[in-house]
């Protein structure tokens, strides 16, 4: 009853005239409506923010999801308002209301355009719609500044489709920040802020020809790099050292070069994880076909079967400690074989190491930082404010352009939500005089702290050397930011 009702007040002067009351007293109804008919949402949305409806950031409804409304934008633009009795709304409010305005915007894609143009210039709500998508290319024009490979990465997207004359004379400052270049301030640029190929790292250099050496011997396949996904070479964190692994073979490594070697027996699937713990070396692995856990320590004549599922991320780092080394689930001990021990992350802080789990951030582990015994569990989804209090310095940091609703932490670990905190990839170690302490990562207050937050299209990373943003890309989560050569 509830949706027929819906499919025939569209566009009645009463229900544009509604109170905010009554759109919330059919919310659960407009939800379901919306989600079934997508050419009625743009109506709807508008004349919600008309009413003065508050959105919480991706809390309106599921079928739309507050994070794309590519579809409703469609459907505004062909008209299907108009084949249906209804109005097209001007979408003034729409664009005025700070959660739901900045998500039409980014989602007016300018392939629309191409046979659109005029609609959406011919309503004042719609064009600031389009402002507001302009400003959101210049500015990722602006971030692209000095580096080729982002040059060609933005000029290859969605912007290519916005070349119109129409366009063009609507807004020609922007356009022109858009599509300016100028070669040789481009080469300038890139020559001064310096180029990524001018970074080395001789000892990783020197572990992987090594490591694939080993490794050729026994599989020839495994003796040329292929597709960066399926490329058996894989590296993994043993704070502060570093080890590199392909098939059965793992090559660990300080900053000086390569420490020691070792042949994991038996048929090797992937290693997922090495641990030195004092002289020792623990390698997690899983066996060719298999999915769940083997451990091997060098030493050892053979690897023990744990029986447990691979399941979970490796991470940034672990912290060593005369008592063993401290993982996410665990201490591991001079050969421990406890399943799961190979999953990193852990914050290190002055009062515990925090492991954190992915995406499980409301039931922390904490480890003493001298014995490794449990302290309990602590809630870290609030993380800026519980590592002040365990002692780090985050409120140093400059938090940039994210929004206040960033730091909104609702009290459902599972609440569906515009903002991801990826505390499993974050780093928060102390530095090591002499040796991390010119680390391209900079510090802050004695610390290496980088944490990446995913708001909105854009991934994001807050450390000591400021915010920096890219477009959200599901293929590759960046966890830090590091300095250019130029500095």
């Amino acid at each position: 009853m509830d949706e027929l009702l819906l499919g025939n007040v569209v566009g009645l002067a009463a229900v544009r005239r509604a109170p905010a009351e009554f759109f919330d007293s059919v919310r659960d109804s407009l939800i379901r409506h919306i989600g079934r008919y997508p050419e009625t949402a743009s109506w709807f949305l508008d004349a919600l923010c008309a009413a003065g409806v508050d959105f919480a950031p991706r809390s309106f409804h599921d079928p739309v999801r507050a994070d794309t409304l590519d579809e409703p934008w469609l459907c505004w633009l062909e008209g299907e308002h108009e084949d249906a009795g209804q109005p097209r709304r001007d979408l003034g409010h729409l664009a005025a209301d700070p959660v739901l305005g900045p998500v039409a915007a980014r989602s007016l894609d300018p392939g629309f355009l191409t046979h659109h143009a005029d609609t959406v210039l011919g309503h004042p709500g719609a064009t600031a719609l389009l402002n507001m998508r302009l400003a959101d290319f210049a500015a990722e024009r602006a971030t692209a500044a000095g580096s080729f490979e982002a040059l060609e990465r933005f000029l290859d997207g969605p912007v290519k489709r916005l070349r119109d004359p129409r366009i063009d004379e609507s807004n020609p400052d922007v356009i022109e920040r858009i599509f300016a270049f100028d070669r040789a301030e481009e080469l300038a640029t890139a020559l001064r802020s310096g180029l990524a190929v001018e970074y080395t790292f001789p000892a990783l250099e020197a572990a992987v020809e090594r490591v694939r050496t080993l490794a050729a011997d026994t599989d020839t396949r495994r003796t040329v790099p292929g597709d960066w996904e399926f490329d058996p070479l894989r590296i993994h964190e043993s704070w502060p050292l570093h080890a590199v692994s392909c098939g059965g073979f793992v090559v660990v490594l300080d900053a000086d070069g390569i420490v020691s070697e070792l042949r994991v027996p038996g048929e090797v699937g992937e290693v997922v994880g090495v641990r030195t713990v004092g002289g020792r070396v623990r390698v997690s692995y899983k066996a060719r076909y298999a999915h769940e856990e083997s451990v091997f320590w060098s030493g050892d004549g053979e690897g023990h079967d744990t029986w447990e599922l691979v399941t979970s991320v490796e991470g940034a780092a672990s912290w060593e400690i005369d008592a063993g080394r401290i993982s996410a689930n665990g201490l591991i001990t001079d050969g421990d074989v406890t399943a799961n021990r190979w999953q990193s992350p852990v914050l290190v802080t002055p009062s515990a190491v925090v492991g954190v789990r992915s995406l499980v951030h409301n039931a922390c582990p904490r480890f003493d930082p001298r014995t490794g015994e449990s302290l309990g569990e602590i809630d870290l989804r609030p993380w800026p404010e519980r590592l002040t209090e365990l002692g780090v310095p985050v409120g140093d940091l400059d938090p940039g352009v994210l929004p206040p609703a960033v730091w909104e932490f609702p009290d459902d670990p599972d609440a569906d939500r515009d903002t991801v905190h990826r505390l499993e990839y974050a780093t928060c170690l102390p530095v090591i005089t002499d040796t991390t302490t010119d680390s391209l990562t900079g510090h802050c207050g004695g610390w290496h702290l980088n944490f990446p937050v995913d708001h909105g299209p854009y991934h994001h990373i807050i450390g000591p050397l400021g915010t920096f943003r890219i477009p959200r890309d599901r293929r590759l989560s960046p966890t830090t930011a590091i300095a250019r050569p130029g500095g």
